[in-house]
C-alpha cells in the first residue's frame, strides 16, 4: 500500500510546533519552569520579609512578585513556540529544503515502512517506530523522539489518507505486540518466585512498559495490598528472561 503526499514548510513548522507542545522532554521542562518560579517566590518574599531588600512594603513586595510570576509564565508558551519557529525556519533557510519538502512516497511492506523522495530512498523497521499520532492536520510516524514523517491530510496526491494511516497503526502495533503474553509472563514469574520459595501471595498485579527491550517489560508485583512478603519481578516481553527479581518481607 502507498500514498504520495506533497510536504510544506508550513507543514514541516507545524510539526515543529507540535512537538514542542507534546514532548515529554519538554513538557517535564515546562514543569519544572513552574515549580522553580513558585520556589523563586517563596524565597524572595522570605528574604524580603527578613532582611527588607524591597523596600516596598510586605503586601506591595507580594503582589509585585507573583505579578511578575504570573506574567512570565503565561509567556513563556509562546516565546518557546516563536523559538522553535524561528529555529525551524532559520535551519531551512540555511540549508537546501531538498528531500526535507516536496512530494515524497510511503509505502507500507510486510517488514518496514518504505519512504521515497526525489533524491533517496529509507526504511524504517515497524518495530523501530517510536509512536503514530493524528492531529486535525496530519498523521505523524515517529522513527525516533525527535524525527517523524509528517502526512498532511489536505495534500495527497495519490491514495486514500484514512487507509493508509489505519493499515499503518494496524501494522505497527501487530510488530510491536510482545512475542510473550502476559498470562506467561505472570507464570515465568511465579515459576522463579516457586523455585526460590517465596510466597506468591495475591492480589498480583502486571504491567507492560517501556524499557529497554523494544517490545517492553512485564513489571509484576505480589501482594499489592499489603505490606511485605512482596515479589517484585521485571520479565522481557520478547523472550520472557527475567531481568530482575526481588523479595521484599517488609
Amino acid at each position: 500500500m502507498k500514498i504520495q503526499f506533497d510536504l510544506t514548510v508550513d507543514d514541516y513548522l507545524a510539526f515543529q510546533l507540535f512537538h514542542s507542545q507534546n514532548s515529554p522532554a519538554l513538557k517535564q521542562q515546562k514543569a519544572v519552569c513552574r515549580v522553580f518560579s513558585v520556589v523563586a517566590i517563596c524565597s524572595v518574599l522570605f528574604l524580603n520579609q527578613r532582611l527588607a531588600v524591597l523596600p516596598l512594603g510586605w503586601p506591595i513586595t507580594c503582589v509585585a512578585v507573583i505579578a511578575i510570576t504570573v506574567v512570565f509564565l503565561a509567556s513563556y508558551e509562546y516565546l518557546l513556540q516563536s523559538s522553535v519557529k524561528r529555529l525551524a525556519r532559520r535551519l531551512i533557510e540555511e540549508g537546501s529544503t531538498q528531500g526535507v519538502t516536496g512530494e515524497r512516497e510511503l509505502e507500507i511492506s510486510a517488514a518496514a515502512l518504505i519512504e521515497r523522495t526525489t533524491i533517496s530512498e529509507s526504511q524504517h523497521a515497524w518495530e523501530g517506530l517510536t509512536d503514530i499520532q493524528e492531529t486535525d492536520r496530519f498523521a505523524l510516524i515517529y522513527t525516533s523522539s525527535l524525527q517523524a514523517h509528517v502526512i498532511p491530510r489536505e495534500r495527497v496526491i495519490q491514495g486514500d489518507y484514512r487507509t493508509f494511516v489505519d493499515a499503518a497503526i494496524a501494522r505497527w502495533k501487530t510488530a510491536c505486540a510482545p512475542a510473550v503474553s502476559e498470562e506467561r509472563a505472570l507464570a515465568i514469574a511465579k515459576e522463579h518466585a516457586e523455585d526460590r520459595q517465596w510466597p506468591w501471595l495475591e492480589p498480583v498485579e502486571c504491567q507492560l512498559e517501556t524499557g529497554s527491550s523494544p517490545q517492553g517489560i512485564y513489571v509484576i508485583q505480589t501482594n499489592t495490598r499489603g505490606r511485605g512478603c512482596n515479589v517484585v519481578m521485571q520479565v522481557d516481553a520478547s523472550d520472557g528472561t527475567i531481568t530482575k527479581s526481588n523479595f521484599l518481607p517488609r
